[in-house]
């Protein structure tokens, strides 16, 4: 963030040449009231005017009093009381060049504060060059290594193109093949048997297949190679599909629709209880995703992580210990959108 300082200098002569305007003024006022003599005071012109500083009796010449005198025919000039032609004059051609002078001294501090911000900006241009071509190497160093354990990584058997860097493929899934028979099944006996299936594709995402993977194979060896995977549901509406496919569920996102059970990824076993995050349109989408729920408790609404209980820290939590449906996890390397599922409501 810029941060910029008006020259003391600056503000010194602003200051300078506003007080220089009045005294001239002032002092303007002053030479003019000699004009006029006691002898021919008009108290009800003179006195309403820049001469009652010398005409009047009562009154001095000092430079005050004539500043008063301006004021006051100012005052009786914008109320309609009568007042000479070249009093008006001469109290115009002072305000319009004290308004002058106003303008002069904004003039020049916009002037002043352009500059130093031309300057402040030319340097944080620079810096940003700098500091983008000293990183220009580093940010080739981490696309190779990213290549490199995308290249070494073990990908399912069927995955074919896969795609080069962080990009991904959606693989169409031949109907009638038994992938496609156990996904359609999934879904539709978890409640939604008359939902006409369009399509369902299969997800090639290397980078965060590898962070799932590597994940699993954490929670995994914590419990001694137990199972610790579900493939469960999640509705999502159909302008959000190419994010999740791209990025993978992402924790920041959640809470949307609510966060019952704590603020992470929510996952159910039911398809229909999905069905109500998937939007109103008549072609809908939702998620089989592959899931580590390992060990789990019961979630709450305060809760941001995994809650800790003892040594244990769990890996998910759930609406019902006896029989749960709904699975929130808390980390986006515990979840990997491996079916998509477009069908009609």
């Amino acid at each position: 963030m810029f941060q910029y300082t008006l020259p003391v200098r600056t503000m010194i002569n602003a200051k300078a040449v506003s007080i220089y305007i009045l005294l001239s003024l002032f002092q303007h006022a002053n030479s003019n009231i000699n004009r006029c003599t006691e002898s021919s005071c008009d108290e009800d012109i003179c006195c309403s005017g820049i001469y009652v500083a010398s005409c009047c009796p009562q009154e001095s010449s000092e430079v005050a009093k004539a500043a008063r005198g301006v004021f006051k025919t100012v005052r009786d000039i914008l109320a309609g009381n009568r007042a000479r032609e070249y009093e008006r004059k001469i109290v115009f051609t002072i305000l319009a060049a004290f308004l002058a002078a106003l303008f002069g001294i904004f003039v020049t501090i916009l002037w002043e504060c352009w500059r130093w911000i031309g300057r402040d900006i030319a340097n944080h241009v620079d810096i940003n060059e700098d500091v983008r071509n000293r990183h220009n190497f580093d940010e080739v160093e981490n696309i190779e290594e990213i290549n490199n354990s995308i290249a070494a990584a073990d990908f399912p058997p069927d995955w074919i193109n896969i795609p080069f860097g962080t990009g991904y493929n959606k693989r169409k899934i031949v109907h009638g093949h038994q992938e496609y028979d156990d996904v359609l099944a999934a879904f539709q006996q978890n409640g939604l048997p008359h939902c006409r299936v369009l399509k369902i594709e299969k997800i090639q995402n290397p980078m965060i297949f590898n962070q799932f993977e590597n994940r699993k194979s954490y929670v995994m060896e914590k419990y001694n190679g137990e199972e610790v995977t579900e493939f469960l549901f999640h509705g999502t509406k159909s302008h959000h599909v190419e994010s999740i496919c791209s990025s993978g569920f992402v924790v920041n996102f959640a809470g949307d629709n609510g966060h019952a059970f704590g603020k992470g990824i929510y996952f159910a076993r039911q398809s229909s209880y999905s069905l109500h995050y998937t939007g109103n349109s008549r072609e809908r989408s939702m998620f089989c995703a592959e899931v580590i729920v390992g060990k789990y408790t019961k979630g709450s609404k305060h809760l941001r992580e995994e809650p800790v209980e003892g040594n244990l820290r769990y890996d998910s939590v759930v609406d019902n210990m006896n029989d749960p449906n709904i699975f929130v996890v808390f980390r986006e390397a515990s979840s990997y959108p491996t079916y998509l599922i477009t069908f009609l409501s």
